[in-house]
């Protein structure tokens, strides 16, 4: 099992260091914020994990094989950050039951 977390936004690409050593190098909190969506992979288990600013950015129909899973707290950022499973490409028993037990997931995290 691979993990991979996703985030959506501006980041600056260059080249870093001095005449004896370049590094390509880039700086943002976009790539931060990205590498901490991978994080929650150990607790959750999925392939693909989206932040909220990428699932803002899917159309409903792209929405329908993703579940909320919680909020991840990022360093230097004062509130905390949407998680999502994307479960579209696990295999069609698993993900069948994640999309039947969605609805009423949602429904505990938010009486949780």
């Amino acid at each position: 099992m691979i993990g991979i977390g996703l985030h959506y936004g501006p980041l600056i690409m260059g080249i870093i260091g001095d005449r004896k050593r370049n590094d390509p190098a880039t700086i943002s909190h976009t790539v931060n914020i990205a590498s901490k969506m991978e994080g929650p992979n150990k607790l959750y288990n999925p392939n693909l994990i989206l932040s909220e600013a990428v699932y803002e950015q899917l159309s409903a129909s792209s929405q329908q094989y993703i579940r909320y899973l919680g909020q991840v707290q990022v360093k230097g950022k004062e509130k905390a950050i949407g998680a999502y499973e994307c479960f579209a490409g696990d295999p069609p028993k698993t993900a069948k039951l994640k999309f039947n037990v969605t609805d009423a997931r949602n429904e505990g995290l938010d009486d949780f």
